[in-house]
């Protein structure tokens, strides 16, 4: 029996990873096997635009970009609501080993944007009082537009204003 692989995505898999499968057969004497990899964490992926939006701001490189987004998940800071509720109570630097904190333009500019992710959550559960969205859609919600890019209630007016 001759077996043939197809894989259409191809990354490096570390210990405890798990992918999606599916098999299939064609005629009598072959199998297909296709490795769907799983989504990507999509908190991961807002948190990059979270990241991303900060360093707009500050011009950080792709490199700074890469620490801050490891100084952040070293905070235990995983989630667009958390990064906002913890830069704003400005505690930020006391979750990290002492002198690998931000300094204050870092911190300026990070506040800016949860600042911004704030007042987007307020909209969102201004709309949850008339849609009945829970707590959980809410969430989801924001991580959307968060991961579309829009971190700012003048961003989100401005793409639904150009999709209407």
């Amino acid at each position: 029996m001759l077996l043939l692989f197809n894989v259409s995505a191809v990354r490096k898999l570390s210990k405890g990873d798990s992918l999606e499968m599916e098999f299939s057969a064609q005629g009598s004497s072959r199998i297909y096997l296709t490795i769907v990899p799983e989504p990507e964490d999509p908190d991961a992926e807002a948190m990059q635009q979270v990241v991303h939006k900060a360093a707009e701001l500050t011009g950080w490189s792709e490199e700074e970009q890469a620490a801050v987004a490891q100084k952040l998940h070293a905070a235990d800071i995983c989630t667009p609501h958390a990064f906002l509720t913890i830069i704003l109570s400005g505690n930020i630097n006391a979750k990290l080993p002492k002198n690998r904190g931000f300094g204050k333009r870092s911190l300026r500019h990070l506040q800016r944007v949860a600042e911004e992710l704030s007042e987007l959550e307020g909209i969102v559960a201004e709309v949850a009082k008339h849609s009945g969205w829970s707590s959980e859609d809410q969430t989801k919600v924001v991580r959307k537009f968060v991961m579309a890019g829009l971190c700012s209630c003048e961003e989100l007016a401005d793409a639904l204003l150009d999709t209407a």
